[in-house]
């Protein structure tokens, strides 16, 4: 008797169709037009940066203050969204202010002034992000797992984006990209209006049931290894770019190259619900800090711009698997109240890291290099891996 071959669909099971489908496919559409702005704006915000003459450290400075305002914003907006139930109205404020502080910034070209516009862009745009997870994972609801099935249209958005801003700005400069960037913002607050109100289910409990969630030490695990990981993978989104025009890349090139990191995100979205459920989110969430080990050593070991090509398409096994696996455990670590809060929590301890990883990135790039820059960053993956698997046995021991 012939034995059956071994399949993905045998491996992870099937999962059932989704509820509520007009309502998922406005936030489809959220997701879509939301990362192909980021598409536009965030592949080549940095060579903008570097092309009107800022240095490593300048551009360091500048993504450590966002960071810390988005910390503020995240934070209160979330907060704001599970008190009041606006979700709505918060993300038409944030998605109008990310478009009028984007052109605040085409409109300036030194460094003093660069520097607040960027700080009040990120008190807009950090809000973007939580919340339209969090209302996926409230229609979602026991459904949770395929959180990565509406998500895969925001990778659509960003691989169209990507894949054709190259070589737009080729033919019209660089700063044009400030223009298209408001245009895809401004279909994304076309999507917001259509989206429905969500109930507020928070009791006169906030501070008390926030104090125990963040309390848990499984969340301060969490908390932490999200924290040390990210100081670590700060050098790609901002200085990859750099690294490769400093190496003879086009700007087609720089584009198509997110292009490629999206692509290879297309696996992990269409099985990511699958695979919740197969091995559950701190599995995937252990395995991309190692898968982000190897990847930023090989940013720093490559001979020549092109190399990026085939070092990004680990990003599915690395970036795909964090998201992922960070957004649902961190939707699993938060009570029912506290959803939008928990999402925002985990942006916090990304934009905290920021603060050192960002200008840490700038000098050893400025001193170091390419290639003492991400040499010495990848190790903070190893270490992020180390105290995620080592903490978190340690705790379940204890429990049991």
């Amino acid at each position: 008797m012939g034995v059956a071959p071994i399949t993905v669909e045998s491996l992870i099971p099937p999962v059932q169709p989704l509820p509520d489908p007009a309502r998922l496919r406005v936030v489809k559409a959220l997701y879509f037009f939301l990362n192909a702005s980021a598409g536009i704006f965030f592949s080549f915000i940095n060579v903008y940066y570097r092309s009107i003459g800022l240095s490593g450290v300048q551009i360091g400075v500048i993504n450590t203050l966002a960071p810390v305002i988005g910390i503020f914003g995240s934070t209160l907006w979330g907060f704001l969204s599970d008190r009041f139930g606006k979700t709505r109205l918060l993300l038409m404020v944030a998605a109008l202010g990310s478009a009028i502080f984007a052109m605040g910034i085409a409109s300036v070209r030194t460094f003093a002034w660069i520097l607040p516009l960027a700080a009040c862009y990120s008190l807009f745009n950090s809000t973007l992000i939580p919340l339209i997870d969090s209302t996926n994972f409230a229609i979602l609801d026991e459904y949770r797992e395929r959180y990565s099935e509406q998500r895969i249209w925001g990778t659509s958005g960003f691989i169209i984006t990507s894949s054709t801003i190259g070589i737009v700005l080729e033919r019209t400069g660089l700063h044009s990209m400030f223009a298209y960037y408001t245009v895809a913002m401004g279909l994304l607050l076309v999507i917001i209006i259509r989206l429905q109100p969500r109930p507020t289910n928070m009791g006169s409990t906030i501070f008390k049931g926030l104090g125990q969630m963040v309390r848990q030490p499984l969340w301060v695990i969490f908390f932490a290894s999200i924290f040390i990981h990210s100081i670590g993978s700060n050098g790609i989104g901002n200085f990859l770019g750099i690294a490769l025009k400093e190496m003879g890349a086009s700007d087609w090139l720089i584009g198509f190259c997110w292009t490629v990191t999206s692509l290879s995100e297309l696996p992990i979205n269409y099985y990511g619900a699958r695979m919740i459920r197969r091995f559950g989110a701190p599995r995937l969430l252990a395995l991309s800090f190692l898968v982000y080990f190897v990847r930023i050593i090989f940013y720093g070991l490559m001979p020549s711009p092109n190399w990026v090509l085939a070092i990004n398409l680990m990003h599915s096994a690395s970036y795909g698997l964090f998201w992922l696996g960070s957004v649902t455990y961190a939707n699993d670590l938060a009570p029912d109240s506290l959803k939008a809060t928990s999402q925002s929590l985990f942006l916090v301890a990304m934009n905290l890291a920021a603060v050192i990883g960002a200008p840490l990135a700038g000098w050893l790039y400025d001193s170091h290099g390419k290639t003492g820059m991400y040499l010495t960053q990848s190790l903070f993956s190893l270490t992020a891996f180390l105290v995620f698997v080592i903490g978190r046995q340690v705790v379940l021991q204890k429990k049991t």
